[in-house]
């Protein structure tokens, strides 16, 4: 009976032992999974502001734009369009200023 008891002491032992590097196995496998998750979401935040960034300093340039024209500080250059109503807007105050 001690020798039946000592193999069945054993090979719960192994199969412990077994189960366990297993787990470690899968735990290492989880935490690598998880980094590259998170690595993939660093870099989708990280993509996500830049392309935020680029939209913002856009919109910032054309309201500088405006804010620079008045100040007669052109940095960048103006559309057609807006050229077009800057003459018009010019020969209607200046006309009526001329006339008087």
């Amino acid at each position: 009976m001690k020798i039946f008891h000592d193999e069945t002491i054993t090979t719960t032992k192994s199969i412990f032992i077994e189960t366990s590097k297993k787990n470690k196995k899968k735990n290492i496998s989880n935490r690598l999974f998880s980094v590259k998750q998170q690595q993939t979401r660093y870099k989708q935040k990280q993509s996500n502001f830049l392309i935020n960034r680029q939209t913002n300093i856009s919109s910032v340039s054309s309201s500088s734009f405006l804010i620079n024209y008045q100040s007669n500080n052109m940095l960048s250059r103006s559309s057609l369009s807006t050229t077009l109503r800057m003459l018009q807007y010019k020969q209607q105050n200046l006309s009526a200023i001329v006339h008087v």
